[in-house]
């Protein structure tokens, strides 16, 4: 049985489906009975009616002192259909002589800072995977050991080193720890780390610089953004070097 969701891939609208198939079986009738037909009401139907005109699908009559409506030829749907095609095809031609003038300006906002927020878990997880998109090979991460361990397990933990690795991307991490945790943070071979005591430092957010990037991101919150920018990752990755290189100097 001929469905009215069928008819909307031609380009017809939920509602107008039902009016022209409606009219259609009916074969020319009033707004009242294409409404019941249709299981609409009646400025809905008006509304539909309307539009359906307007593209010849639908013809209007009098029929006493009421105005009536009939349903085009189907093969109106084809022409219809050819239409899109055309609009497409006009659309596609004018967005490549557009795109050069486009594109302009977009590069032009290359200096302005762009900042991308991130949510939950999975948020956190997708700013995780851009690290290793960096094509400087090098990380810089400053975290509080705590958090990420609470947040992320260690198969997903060891999943992420292990895609890094691979990858030949290396990491220089200032780690904040608890006391009570320096003894297994030691233990960890696969980073370059200098450590500093919560107590002194309480930094409880992460900071990654990699490339023209900075991510800030709260695991306890669940958020984060990347601020992408040459110069404002520069100047980090400077105050990163400086605090990591007296940090390891007085390790």
């Amino acid at each position: 049985m001929l469905h009215y969701k069928q008819l909307i891939e031609f380009g017809l609208e939920d509602k107008e489906a039902k009016i022209y198939l409606s009219t259609l079986e009916l074969g020319g009738e009033s707004v009242l009975q294409i409404a019941k037909k249709a299981k609409l009401n009646r400025v809905s139907t008006y509304d539909a009616l309307r539009t359906l005109t307007n593209t010849g699908l639908i013809s209007s009559f009098t029929k006493g002192k009421r105005v009536h409506y009939r349903a085009a030829n189907p093969d109106r749907l084809g022409y219809l259909l050819n239409k899109q095609k055309h609009d497409i095809t006009r659309a596609e031609k004018s967005l490549k002589k557009l795109m050069p003038e486009l594109s302009s300006f977009f590069n032009n906002q290359d200096n302005k800072p762009r900042v991308t927020y991130y949510e939950g878990k999975e948020g956190l997880k997708t700013i995780q995977d851009s690290f290793l998109k960096t094509p400087d090979k090098l990380l810089r991460v400053i975290y509080l050991y705590d958090n990420v361990k609470k947040l992320f397990s260690e198969e997903e933990r060891q999943l992420y080193t292990s895609k890094r690795q691979k990858l030949g991307i290396d990491i220089k991490s200032i780690v904040v720890y608890k006391e009570k945790n320096i003894d297994s943070l030691k233990k960890d071979k696969f980073v370059d780390k200098v450590y500093l005591p919560f107590s002194k430092y309480p930094i409880k957010s992460d900071i990654t610089i990699y490339h023209d990037n900075i991510a800030i991101a709260s695991l306890e919150q669940m958020f984060g953004i990347i601020i992408e920018n040459k110069e404002i990752a520069n100047t980090m990755r400077v105050f990163f070097d400086l605090t990591w290189n007296l940090a390891n100097k007085n390790k």
